[in-house]
């Protein structure tokens, strides 16, 4: 569901062009925190918390609202690598550490 289906009960006002750069960080957001169109409770609440950012911070750049979103969520964009295809996907430390050691060997 597009972040637009939320905006009517935050009692805040934003643009287009805010509501497509909240758009954008929700759609990045859910990608590296592993969140999948199909759990609309999880995508709620990342939407709902990018609202809020937005109203509290007054700004509404998409990146700084995807990162910031992720890192309050409890992941990190910096565990985030591009698939094959092109799409975040989230790895894990561990992961990470081990395909270095299996690298190393």
């Amino acid at each position: 569901m597009p972040i637009e289906a939320y905006l009517p009960t935050s009692g805040a006002s934003f643009g287009p062009e805010a509501a497509t750069n909240m758009g954008k960080a929700l759609e990045g957001a859910v990608d590296i925190l592993g969140i999948g169109p199909s759990d609309e409770t999880k995508r709620e609440a990342v939407a709902r918390f990018i609202i809020k950012l937005a109203e509290i911070d007054g700004g509404v750049d998409a990146a700084s609202l995807r990162d910031k979103a992720v890192m309050a969520l409890g992941g990190s964009i910096h565990l985030a690598s591009m698939s094959k295809d092109g799409n975040l996907t989230p790895t894990s430390p561990e992961g990470d550490k081990r395909s270095a050691d299996v690298n190393a060997s």
